[in-house]
């Protein structure tokens, strides 16, 4: 994604049945059930999988383009390990 504020990626990706992890309001509104195993690894993050790697954008001030980069969280990286585990995901994603 491009663009997008966090309702509009949550909504959109839900609805075509891919919610977002741990994400209460929206996670099943593309009637998928979440398959064994997954809902104790949301539990165990506590919050929406929602993570932005790369913000990038114009400076107020300066006119300047600024970009922030963040690795992903531990906990992150934590049940993408379990997820490959009860899903199959491949190392690569």
């Amino acid at each position: 994604l491009m663009t997008g504020r966090t309702h509009q990626i949550r909504v959109h990706l839900a609805e075509r049945g891919f919610p977002i992890l741990g994400d209460a309001v929206y996670g099943r509104l593309g009637g998928r059930q979440p398959r064994a195993g997954v809902a104790p690894i949301a539990e165990k993050i506590g919050r929406q999988a929602l993570h932005a790697w790369q913000l990038r954008f114009e400076h107020p001030s300066t006119h300047q383009q600024v970009t922030f980069q963040a690795d992903l969280p531990p906990d992150y990286l934590s049940a993408l390990k379990e997820l490959r585990g009860v899903t199959g995901w491949p190392e690569s994603t």
